[in-house]
């Protein structure tokens, strides 16, 4: 299968992107209803505006430029949209990598030219496309620079062939040049000597010719096409280099109803800290029996609202990804906040991973009713009895008298 048969699937002008400004701060994004914060490392912002050159150069450069005559593609880019990408594409016939990757490609590097968040399902089709650039690199007669053409090797007085032979890369040489201007036809010069060379090995050509320049450049190597490097690399450097972006401050902004989150260590801190508050009580000045022990779900749910719970570990990051329905994102959560969490979850929660009977709150205030004091004569004894031995002096009226006040109502 020739090089121009493999990549037909990709459409190469749905790289198209608007040039913007390089954001240094970060940008928010939202996540099927939720927002965060995406900080991108210098190294990724990096390969966005070498692609942004890429596609610049390659747009720039006319076939006259890279020693192509008698096309009906005006630029280089043209020239590899039509000869590498299109060819291949049959109707109705799938390819191994799967038509429209490029499509893909066009969105990815929208949105991290915009900051925003990448996802699974398109790092994969970048990689898909990686793995298709690969087989057209590492294939004897698909890698551009060993393309061969038929010329003159040698002419006689009159630049008449004499001797034809293999030429790798590029057409344009010398000879070809002086032969076809023999038969009257007008002409470019020959082209730079190091985009052909002459050999007879198959996969053994030195040329680095527009086309193969553009595809599969070193970072950094000297060339003639204006680019940073390669399409190849500069994937495989977009491909290393997701994975690092950071997502901080995620706000989950649906109700908060999966109980896994109980196993967090992170959240448990911060619950911890914000039950050590008074406020987070019905009777906030800490002076009121039994209700200063009681916990105000309502007040705990708008605390938890502003804490900003920090994720220490890769680990961490893949947890709150999980239970919050976006395993899809590629980068690590740093930082979340829950801005809606059930009354009654809270409730379970502190159930099950708080020491109730002894917690300590407030001005040294010890235990936590997790529902109605007059029911935890049962469910909390040991809190109960404390708490009403210790404030016998001054007993709600419902210890003493009644307590059908405290049946009524929400906990």
């Amino acid at each position: 299968m020739a090089w121009q048969q493999l990549l037909k699937s990709y459409e190469l002008d749905e790289f198209i992107i608007k040039t913007e400004k390089k954001k240094k701060a970060p940008v928010k994004d939202n996540l099927d209803g939720d927002s965060v914060l995406v900080y991108n490392r210098k190294d990724l912002e990096r390969v966005i505006n070498n692609l942004k050159g890429w596609l610049k150069s390659t747009k720039g450069l006319t076939l006259a430029d890279i020693g192509i005559t008698g096309q009906k593609k005006r630029t280089l880019y043209e020239h590899i949209d039509y000869h590498v990408l299109q060819e291949v594409k049959r109707k109705g016939k799938k390819t191994t990598y799967g038509p429209g990757v490029q499509k893909y490609i066009k969105l990815i590097i929208k949105i991290i030219a915009e900051g925003k968040a990448i996802q699974q399902g398109e790092l994969k089709r970048v990689d898909l496309y990686i793995k298709a650039l690969q087989d057209v690199e590492n294939t004897p007669g698909t890698n551009p620079k060993n393309i061969p053409f038929t010329v003159p090797i040698k002419l006689d007085k009159n630049n008449k062939p004499t001797k034809w032979g293999t030429v790798r890369g590029h057409y344009r040489t010398p000879e070809y040049v002086k032969y076809r201007k023999s038969k009257g036809k007008k002409e470019q010069a020959a082209v730079d000597s190091s985009w052909y060379d002459f050999t007879d090995d198959d996969n053994g050509s030195t040329a680095r010719p527009p086309f193969w320049q553009a595809l599969f450049l070193p970072d950094g190597d000297s060339n003639d096409i204006n680019i940073q490097a390669g399409l190849l690399p500069l994937l495989i450097k977009f491909k290393e280099e997701s994975p690092l972006q950071e997502l901080h401050k995620l706000h989950v902004k649906g109700k908060f109803e999966r109980e896994d989150l109980q196993n967090l260590e992170a959240f448990i801190e911060v619950l911890e800290s914000v039950l050590s508050e008074q406020d987070s009580y019905r009777d906030t000045s800490g002076t009121k029996p039994f209700d200063r022990l009681w916990v105000n779900y309502a007040q705990v749910k708008r605390r938890l609202q502003q804490e900003e719970i920090i994720l220490e570990t890769e680990e961490e990051s893949n947890f709150v990804k999980k239970v919050t329905g976006h395993d899809d994102e590629v980068g690590t959560i740093k930082s979340f906040y829950i801005d809606d969490i059930s009354l009654g979850l809270l409730r379970t929660i502190i159930k099950n991973k708080i020491d109730t009977d002894k917690f300590e709150h407030g001005q040294g205030l010890k235990g936590i009713f997790i529902a109605k004091p007059i029911n935890a004569q049962e469910t909390q004894p040991k809190v109960y009895n404390r708490e009403k031995k210790n404030s016998k002096d001054n007993l709600p009226g419902w210890v003493k008298k009644s307590w059908s006040y405290y049946l009524r109502g929400d906990y």
